[in-house]
């Protein structure tokens, strides 16, 4: 890979990490169009870890906030509940994407490499999105803690390339009831650990 095309990768991931519409599968057609080799992991970490810095910059205050909560838990002091539930449903919802990412990561990448597959699973993700706004507007506050499992089976679901990570997870949130506000919030600090 050059120097352009990283650059041009990371403007790619940079412009569609944000959006329901799978950067990782659109950097695999990307590189499968204008048969760019992939530059394998450390590249792949490199831009998502500028992703996770984007998402803890625009939630810092809520990020502390769930950091001082989660802290002050642990300790027996005095907390603000509704952050430290977020901390706890945080680190549950993480563990689906986790546990099946570790054992399916082999069979997943091969995946990457065929258009194809990449192809089948962007036009699911554009469905799943497409059928939420059918959805009529959710009635829970927050997420509890078998909707925060949920939404990390969704987020897991996000490991095959075309599954958008955000699209998977705020859909999930809103299949589950949960208001769109906080869906999306979830959604993105999910993305964070």
């Amino acid at each position: 890979m050059t120097v352009l095309q990283g650059i041009l990768l990371g403007l790619l991931q940079g412009l569609t990490e944000f959006l329901p519409v799978s950067s990782s599968g659109h950097l695999a057609l990307a590189g499968h169009f204008f048969r760019i080799e992939s530059p394998g992991v450390v590249f792949e970490v490199f831009v998502h870890f500028g992703t996770a810095l984007a998402v803890i910059f625009y939630f810092r205050r809520r990020v502390g906030t769930i950091i001082v909560a989660a802290f002050r838990w642990l300790f027996r002091l005095e907390h603000d509940r509704d952050a430290a539930r977020l901390a706890w449903h945080l680190i549950i919802g993480t563990v689906p994407a986790g546990v099946i990412g570790f054992l399916l990561a082999d069979r997943v990448e091969v995946l990457f490499e065929r258009a194809f597959f990449v192809a089948i699973f962007l036009i699911a993700t554009g469905v799943v999105l497409w059928l939420t706004r059918r959805l009529k507007p959710g009635w829970k506050a927050h997420e509890g803690a078998a909707e925060a499992v949920g939404i990390g089976f969704a987020q897991a679901a996000a490991i095959l390339p075309g599954v958008s990570r955000s699209g998977a997870t705020i859909a999930a949130g809103l299949l589950s009831g949960v208001k769109r506000e906080r869906a999306a919030e979830f959604a993105f600090l999910l993305s964070v650990p």
